[in-house]
């Protein structure tokens, strides 16, 4: 990993352990990493391994949104009366 690194320039690392309690963590480093680095990309996707993106959907969305000239926009899943989970046990 190190050589490819160094070759390409595109492994971004952060001082913290990849791990499911810290996915807020990682979002808020690629808000960071984008903001600092790439000021004029249009869009950027944050997705999972084990996420299928239908890229086709992907660009119809994206082509509304340029349409709507709308200047930011946060997409995501919104879940309504969610209630908390307190077992400290639990993943989620």
């Amino acid at each position: 990993m190190e050589i490819e690194s160094v070759m390409n320039r595109d492994i971004i690392q952060e001082g913290f352990v990849d791990s499911y309690n810290n996915l807020t963590l990682k979002s808020v480093m690629l808000l960071k990493q984008v903001a600092s680095y790439c000021p004029n990309v249009e869009f950027i996707l944050k997705s999972d391994d084990d996420m299928f993106v239908h890229v086709l959907n992907l660009l119809r969305l994206i082509y509304h949104v340029k349409d709507l000239s709308i200047s930011s926009v946060l997409l995501g899943e919104l879940i309504c009366n969610a209630k908390p989970i307190q077992d400290t046990n639990s993943k989620w």
